[in-house]
């Protein structure tokens, strides 16, 4: 067992119920390594068969004892809804000593769960670890990051990724060959979060709905003074998009738009990470870029324009010219709060 380590999994369902009994159905095996193991699956107000199609998968094969249903009042968006799993689990009779958040289009590999918890157990400044993830046909998913800057949206908004090594930013070093690595952020797909790392710096914003809200808290964590890695021990399959149907390929994203919520809640990561003065210096950074140079890179290159998103100067300038208040004030659930308020990116809407 892991050190007798108590482990509670969240995951957030939101009309993937196949999924998400195959991400069940990958962590029977995790539960022997830990003494005290639960998961919890809130779901998102989805509207759908899930909650009935889950009861019955946890019924039928006597699961009850370690996984649990939390019908949700409202679709809140990611952040929110595992705030509601970690307020309770933080606040119960025997909380947990890590929480792992995992999406349902994951499935996890044999002894991921106990090599995170492990690695954490030997590092007790370390907030997150995160596991590598591939995709179900075997290539590797980029899950270890830099934080977004202004050399990042600078080349993308020029249409031109090579600007990167020339300002100095290449991409985060991955986990490899048994040596994990301290990193920025991790991808929100799969992380283990230390409960006292929670309790000291906060749960998640929840005035981000969806998208760069594990990018804000992971910054959060950091500032305050823990670590953030990512493990060479742990691993997923990850197929991605499957409640959100924001698709990675990038034919698809050439003629399908992004939500407005992405835009938004890339608006305010910047305007938390870096302030307002700053974040909206680097909008008209990315907006320059791309009226210049971006715009006769589309002009001139085919593959320019089979790769880029769709309408996505538009959409973004249209965002950055909503009011910059309800962006730039922060919305940190503490973990005495009461479970159940209402996300702060509702009254902001």
């Amino acid at each position: 067992m892991s050190g007798g380590a108590r482990l509670c999994v969240s995951i957030v369902n939101y009309r993937t119920p196949a999924h998400c009994i195959g991400c069940l159905e990958s962590l029977l095996a995790e539960r022997a390594d830990f003494a005290d193991f639960h998961v919890v699956v809130a779901d998102g107000a989805s509207g759908d068969e899930s909650l009935a199609i889950l009861a019955d998968w946890i019924e039928r094969g006597g699961h009850g004892d370690w996984v649990a249903l939390l019908p949700l009042d409202r679709n809140g968006g990611f952040g929110w809804a595992h705030n509601q799993v970690m307020l309770r689990a933080l606040q119960g009779e025997t909380p947990p000593d890590y929480i792992y958040l995992l999406n349902p289009d994951a499935v996890v590999r044999g002894g991921t769960l106990r090599a995170l918890v492990a690695e954490m157990d030997a590092d007790p400044r370390r907030a997150v670890t995160g596991g590598v993830m591939d995709s179900p046909g075997g290539k590797v998913q980029l899950s270890a990051h830099h934080f977004p800057d202004w050399r990042m949206e600078l080349a993308t908004g020029a249409r031109t990724p090579g600007l990167l090594r020339l300002l100095g930013r290449t991409h985060a070093p991955q986990a490899r060959a048994g040596r994990s690595v301290e990193v920025d952020w991790v991808s929100g797909s799969n992380f283990c979060v230390r409960a006292e790392a929670i309790r000291a710096c906060g749960l998640f914003d929840d005035g981000f709905f969806l998208y760069f809200e594990e990018i804000e808290w992971q910054w959060r964590l950091r500032r305050g003074g823990w670590t953030v890695w990512q493990s060479a021990n742990a691993s997923i399959l990850h197929e991605g998009g499957a409640a959100t149907k924001v698709s990675r390929d990038p034919a698809v994203r050439a003629r399908t738009p992004l939500p407005a919520y992405w835009y938004r809640s890339q608006r305010r990561y910047f305007m938390l990470t870096r302030g307002r003065a700053a974040a909206s210096a680097i909008f008209a950074l990315w907006l320059m870029a791309r009226v210049t140079l971006g715009a006769a890179r589309r002009l001139a290159s085919p593959r320019v324009r089979a790769t880029g998103v769709y309408r996505e100067t538009v959409d973004k300038v249209r965002c950055w010219r909503e009011p910059a208040r309800p962006a730039a004030t922060p919305a940190v659930a503490l973990w005495t709060d009461p479970p159940g308020r209402p996300p702060a990116w509702e009254s902001a809407s």
